[in-house]
């Protein structure tokens, strides 16, 4: 804009010295025209004396012959005659002679006056051709200024502009910086959650140009506290999970009133930034009530899964990315976890369960798009819904597949572990006993011994995974009980003994007291004749779960101990 000014102030200045030269030449055109018709009037004079000296001339020339004629005629003397000629010679050489000096005089006159009005005309014009001569020189000096300040922006403007230009350039790497540092944070959870390998893929691909650099720092730092988070829910920190899932919800749904404001060229874009933040806050909804208990649960969770619901409509419409239909697959499964996890909230709405199952079925309707990890994750949680639905033979099918795919999983071993105590216990009807566990027959437990070497097998395969993942002890506890009350011998089940109670000393020694822990001593105990601990163990049970030991079988196993252990009379 700048330049532009000064162009236009060059062109005024130009302008201004045409137009003063102009009127000069005007001026002089004028001041010439007025001569040449003066000289035109003072050379026309003489002539018209000339003119009229001969028109008189030859009217005297006339009539004189005219008067000679007549006196002729009338008897004129030649002497007479003679005189009358003479005296017309000498007045036509006085008249020829006035002639001419009028003539002369009319000439000098004239050239006088020309002289007189050429003189002042000129001075009249030279002066004002040295005014204008100067105004020239003082526009031009004027104009020469001007071009060097004009020359001297030219060099600023383009120094700035360089330095614009550089100053974009860093700004755009900044920019390309920022937008690495993000896709590099969301693609961290990728290993866990597919969708965060899409989301990743989709913002390397289609560059977030509308959104500032400030808020894509605002994002990274918020999706790093999101990783935090998935590791906190991963290894059960419960505290620390809940904490930083309000932390995060509040951060994302910050982002999303911003970001749904600005102006995007691409709305498809858009519409997959928000659906991204979609995902992250009903990740958080879910992790927070997971984490912690609230009145709002079934609020939240049925939320988490709407949005998930809409989250897998716009997936849907993007077809073209290698992703889209593992990020689908990924929308099913977390939307069947999440009702399933209402099922276990609220059991007497079977609805809940129905559309777990579906969805979780869902998202492994074709697992050659999907990696063996996330192929062993959706098998697990699917075998989990048919493990609350008390189906679990599926259940065990499920475990099973899970760590073929990935046999890192130790939650998938710990889960068959769990899935072959649950058959066992639900054929012999242990867990609706109504007497105590050493009065069952052997015979009742052998045909599983098997499937008690496949447990044995698996929980201790979970423990050289995560030795601190408690439920793998609570497994093997449970597993020697069973292997005592098949009778295997002897020397198995002094062996069995030994193993359990060194378990049990080991998580007493580390202060354990969940319930899936005492629950396993109880009933070893139970196993072995000793009600005294066994019912010790059950009444701590009951202190410890005050709201809902009800729906424990603790207060049923509490009469069969005090049945049990009532003094005999005599």
């Amino acid at each position: 804009m700048r330049g532009i000014k000064v162009s236009t102030a060059k062109n005024e200045k130009g302008n201004s010295v045409k137009k003063s030269i102009k009127i000069v030449d005007q001026s002089i055109d004028r001041k010439n025209r007025k001569k040449e018709d003066t000289v035109r009037y003072i050379y026309s004079f003489p002539r018209l004396v000339i003119i009229g000296l001969c028109i008189i001339s030859f009217i005297y020339f006339i009539g004189t012959i005219v008067i000679i004629c007549l006196l002729n005629n009338s008897g004129l003397s030649a002497e007479g005659f003679n005189n009358l000629i003479n005296n017309l010679a000498v007045f036509d050489l006085l008249s020829i002679g006035i002639a001419i000096i009028a003539i002369a005089v009319s000439v000098w006159v004239g050239l006088n006056v020309y002289n007189f009005i050429s003189r002042d005309e000129m001075k009249d014009v030279t002066r004002l051709i040295k005014d204008q001569r100067k105004d020239i020189e003082s526009q031009s000096e004027e104009i020469r200024q001007s071009e060097k300040k004009i020359k001297d922006n030219d060099q600023t403007v383009k120094k700035l502009s360089e330095k614009a230009i550089s100053l974009e350039n860093q700004l755009k790497g900044v920019q390309d910086l920022a937008l690495q540092e993000f896709i590099s944070a969301v693609s961290r959870s990728g290993e866990k959650y597919i969708i965060s390998t899409y989301f990743a893929d989709y913002f390397r691909k289609n560059k977030l140009m509308n959104i500032n650099t400030e808020m894509i720092f605002q994002l990274t730092t918020a999706e790093l506290l999101y990783d935090d988070l998935t590791e906190y829910y991963e290894k059960g920190r419960a505290g620390d999970c809940y904490e930083t899932s309000q932390k995060v919800q509040e951060m994302f749904e910050g982002y999303k009133s911003s970001i749904a404001k600005l102006p995007f060229d691409d709305e498809n874009t858009k519409n997959m930034i928000l659906e991204y933040l979609d995902s992250r806050i009903a990740d958080t909804l879910f992790y927070k009530n997971m984490s912690k208990k609230r009145d709002s649960f079934k609020e939240d969770m049925e939320k988490s899964a709407d949005m998930f619901e809409g989250i897998l409509d716009i997936v849907k419409e993007n077809h073209g990315y290698k992703e889209a239909k593992a990020c689908q697959a990924y929308c099913y499964n977390t939307i069947g976890y999440t009702y399933d996890q209402l099922y276990m909230n609220n059991k007497e709405d079977s609805t809940y369960l129905d559309k777990a199952i579906a969805n979780s079925k869902n998202a492994l309707l074709d697992e050659s798009i999907l990696p063996p990890r996330t192929i062993a994750r959706y098998n697990r949680n699917l075998g989990l819904t048919y493990d609350h639905k008390e189906d679990y033979e599926k259940a065990l099918d499920h475990y099973r597949k899970a760590v073929k795919n990935d046999i890192k999983d130790y939650k998938g071993w710990v889960a068959i572990a769990s899935a072959i105590i649950k058959i066992i216990e639900s054929n012999t009807q242990i867990s609706k006993r109504e007497k105590i566990l050493s009065s069952y027959e052997s015979s009742q437990f052998k045909k599983y011994l098997p499937y008690l070497e496949e447990a044995k097998n698996a929980a201790l395969f979970c423990m050289r995974l995560n030795p601190g993942f408690i439920d793998s002890y609570n497994k093997m506890i449970t597993i020697c009980m069973f292997q005592i009350l098949s009778d295997v011998g002897p020397d198995n089940t002094k062996k069995a003994k030994e193993t359990a109670e060194e378990y049990i000393g080991l998580l007493d020694g580390l202060g354990c007291i969940a319930n899936g822990f005492l629950f396993a001593k109880r009933n070893y105990y139970d196993t072995i004749g000793n009600f005294k601990k066994a019912s010790e163990i059950n009444n701590t049970i009951i202190d410890n779960n005050p709201k809902s030991y009800e729906r424990l079988d603790c207060p049923r196993i509490r009469k069969l101990y005090a049945s049990v252990l009532k003094p005999h009379n005599p």
